[in-house]
């Protein structure tokens, strides 16, 4: 009897002890797995009947940190594939893709297909659509100054 109630104190004293010492290894274990990431800004057009007026609403969302393709390009390519929530458009067609993305010397090159600006819901300004992709880019890259846009290897907000 004496003997049980010395094991069971030692025991509980060495289960907190493992519990305690385990406990932050394994949690930043599981945080540097969860992605972990950098949280962005997303601005995206509503889905509206009404085109006279360019409506827009906010996502958050956080990409990884380090991506291979580099963290401009990683929130580039989120930005042109559209919005998570269904009550919102992506900025540009459906069929876009960046052709190529750098930066130098403070300024953003960013040459996308000529599909990007062609299936655009019906009464769309693309002059506002590339304003708000801009827009959305100098919110969340602050040392950007000048982003020169292609479409179709030409200049088009110059």
């Amino acid at each position: 009897m004496f003997f049980e109630g010395i094991s069971r104190r030692i025991s509980r004293k060495f289960a907190k002890f493992l519990f305690f010492s385990l406990l932050p290894p394994i949690f930043f274990a599981l945080l540097s797995c969860s992605g972990g990431g950098k949280s962005y800004s997303f601005e995206f057009p509503k889905i509206s009947p009404d085109r006279s007026e360019l409506k827009t609403e906010r996502e958050k969302r956080s990409l990884p940190s380090n991506p291979s393709q580099g963290e401009l390009r990683l929130y580039i390519d989120e930005l042109i594939l559209g919005p998570e929530k269904p009550r919102l458009e992506p900025i540009l067609s459906l069929n876009s893709a960046v052709e190529f993305c750098f930066l130098r010397e403070k300024t953003l090159y960013l040459g996308l297909s000529e599909s990007s600006v062609l299936d655009l819901p019906n009464g769309s300004d693309v002059s506002e659509r590339f304003s708000l992709l801009e827009r959305n880019i100098r919110e969340n890259f602050g040392e950007i100054d000048k982003i020169l846009l292609f479409i179709g290897g030409k200049v088009v907000n110059d």
